[in-house]
């Protein structure tokens, strides 16, 4: 059984993160491997989180210096820096204690809490934005997600966002040629809404197991949620010189959604 018993995840201007002591085994649970799968998405934080949660704090909800936000599934915590710097303070809850333990380490002044469920231990309109980074891929009942969403709805204030990362349409596509993944297996050619999908990182050795939704899904999620989807992008990958990203130039392999709890 294959384990990396340290990776890094580095702070540069397009992969900016963190370093943090994780164990993942080849197949083990989605939520266990979060962390490595940071590694190919950092170019994400600079080219497209970063300024939509300056946006959300600034255009969609401003608010003073006491904004509050919620990192729902936060994993190693990965994405706390970019909501401070866009001006919120922060809390995180996640099911995956492992992950826990990294985040209070690199975090120690953000409070963090394991929750057992979807449920968030926090009253109604405690939030100003929550973001769910990579979330929904890992639950395969549609009924749970809109249950998610709407106890996020529950703590967010009236006028608040939620930011919601996740793959696009064409990520588990086996046709195409990702720079940091293959995708090319039996079970992604037949791919429907909440069936599960294939991926390889072969670099790390190690193979996830998600659920697919699509795009008209995450919109279904968040009208039946009570949310107004506010903004939907998809980002493309820029040419930095080196050769390294593939399909992810002309095609979409992530997309974000930003949605908002009516006044």
């Amino acid at each position: 059984m294959a384990r990396h018993s340290r990776f890094t995840l580095a702070l540069s201007l397009l992969m900016a993160w963190l370093t943090q002591p994780v164990l993942a085994a080849n197949t083990m649970q989605y939520s266990e491997q979060t962390a490595e799968r940071y590694l190919h998405f950092n170019w994400l934080a600079k080219s497209l989180l970063e300024p939509v949660l300056q946006k959300a704090l600034q255009d969609y909800h401003p608010a003073t210096d006491t904004a509050l936000a919620l990192d729902y599934g936060c994993g190693t915590g990965i994405a706390i820096p970019y909501l401070k710097k866009a001006g919120y303070r922060v809390e995180g809850v996640d099911i995956e204690p492992n992950m826990l333990a990294a985040a209070l380490t690199a975090h120690m002044d953000v409070p963090f809490t394991r929750i057992t469920s979807g449920k968030i231990p926090r009253p109604e309109n405690t939030y100003d934005l929550a973001l769910a980074s990579y979330v929904i891929v890992e639950i395969g009942d549609r009924d749970e997600i809109i249950n998610i969403f709407k106890d996020i709805y529950r703590t967010l204030k009236p006028g608040g966002v939620l930011v919601v990362m996740g793959s696009s349409d064409e990520r588990h596509n086996p046709d195409r040629q990702w720079a940091s993944k293959d995708v090319d297996f039996p079970e992604n050619r037949n791919r429907v809404s909440g069936s599960r999908v294939h991926s390889r990182y072969s670099k790390q050795d190690l193979d996830f197991y998600d659920y697919f939704w699509s795009t008209e899904d995450y919109r279904d999620f968040f009208t039946q949620s009570g949310f107004n989807l506010l903004e939907h992008q998809q980002p493309l990958a820029t040419d930095d010189g080196r050769g390294y990203w593939k399909d992810e130039l002309t095609i979409p392999a992530t997309s974000l959604f930003v949605a908002q709890k009516p006044y």
